[in-house]
């Protein structure tokens, strides 16, 4: 066979040389993406290490790091069929060929995406073996669901009848969603304490009338370590779903101190109770005790003393820095009341009895009776 015979041979309706063209595009295509995609990828990776703060950098260079062979087939398929067009049968299974190609390139991405995400979430729970093992179950179960729909849509593209193995894969889908409904909220909830991070491990939480120091957090519950010693334990899905109050992020405490003093005790005094306790709480104020004072003021006429309330901001989280303060300030606000004389007022209630009246027919007069009783 010479030369020329070989060119003239023909497939499927087109000569050798219309073949060949096209696979020349395709290799020139492969060629071309293989040189975008090193610099992109180049590209990426200088932003992400410049950037990393920026979760989607993370994602998109992980993307564009494992373009397989199958989108390079795809698009320079594409472009040598539109280029050298071939008659509409050819034609229609090579566009199915490029639309299996780019199914299968789809799910390289997103298990690519699946897999940064879980080395994130490891990442997070570096120091607990088990939580990681655990995300890594999570992983492969995630990949299976993937490649499991890429090799239905793969099916459907090549002409295959997927509704019964939909419908039946559809069914025990639902039943299995529905037998560990509770398992995957918290196994959601967990997924989202871990990005939105309401909570670390060893934050001291309220929640209800809970309180204590966050012990474990796990892929289905999260446990807490009480003020009394035991452990309580939730489901991650009822802590989120909770009023979470987390005193390890407060950066200041806002403090209301109330005492009262007699009310007999002489107007100028009463006047001065107000500086003194400015005094008292500004002397505390230093880079060791950090205290912001607000203000003091008779407040109101209570029942048995002139209320006072002064009002300061502890500038630290720490409770034990707060109990401190507080008490060298009503140590200092006693010790200043006792050495001008004001007396500090206790509960007292003042009774005045009357006897009753007597009538006419008794025969008395007289008046009444006032007994004071204190």
């Amino acid at each position: 066979m010479t030369f020329q015979d070989i060119i003239d041979l023909e497939l499927w309706g087109f000569s050798v040389v219309r073949w060949s063209s096209i696979l020349v595009v395709v290799l020139l295509t492969v060629v071309v993406l293989s040189t975008i995609k090193r610099f992109v990828l180049r590209r990426l990776q200088s932003l992400a290490e410049e950037h990393e703060e920026v979760r989607w950098l993370g994602y998109m260079e992980a993307m564009f790091g494992r373009p397989k062979l199958f989108l390079y087939l795809a698009v320079g398929l594409f472009a040598g069929i539109t280029a050298f067009p071939v008659n509409p049968g050819v034609a229609d299974k090579a566009m199915s060929l490029v639309q299996v190609f780019i199914i299968l390139q789809i799910g390289v991405w997103v298990s690519a995406a699946d897999s940064v995400l879980m080395r994130r979430f490891q990442a997070a729970v570096e120091g607990d073996p088990g939580q990681v093992t655990a995300l890594s179950a999570v992983n492969f179960v995630v990949d299976v669901v993937i490649w499991s729909v890429v090799a239905l849509l793969v099916l459907a593209n090549l002409g295959f009848d997927i509704t019964a193995l939909v419908a039946s894969l559809g069914i025990g889908g639902v039943a299995i969603a529905l037998a560990s409904q509770a398992i995957l909220g918290d196994l959601l909830a967990f997924f989202s304490i871990i990005v939105d991070k309401p909570f670390l491990k060893g934050d001291f939480v309220v929640v209800g009338t809970f309180s204590g120091t966050i012990e474990h957090i796990g892929i289905k519950t999260t446990r807490i370590r009480s003020l009394h010693g035991e452990q309580v334990i939730f489901s991650n899905q009822d802590l989120l779903q909770s009023r979470i109050r987390n005193f390890k992020r407060m950066e200041n405490r806002r403090v209301v101190v109330e005492f009262g003093i007699a009310y007999d005790t002489p107007l100028e005094k009463v006047k001065e109770v107000p500086e003194v306790v400015a005094e008292i709480v500004e002397g505390l104020c230093s880079e060791e005790v950090p205290v912001d004072f607000d203000r003091a003021h008779l407040a109101e006429f209570g029942e048995s003393a002139l209320e006072y309330e002064v009002v300061y901001a502890v500038l630290s989280p720490s409770f034990v820095v707060h109990m401190d303060i507080r008490q060298e300030i009503l140590l200092g606000i006693l010790g200043e009341l006792r050495a001008r004389g004001i007396e500090i007022a206790y509960p007292t209630r003042t009774v005045h009895v009357v006897e009753p009246r007597p009538s006419p027919k008794d025969g008395l007069t007289g008046g009444a009776k006032a007994a004071t009783a204190a």
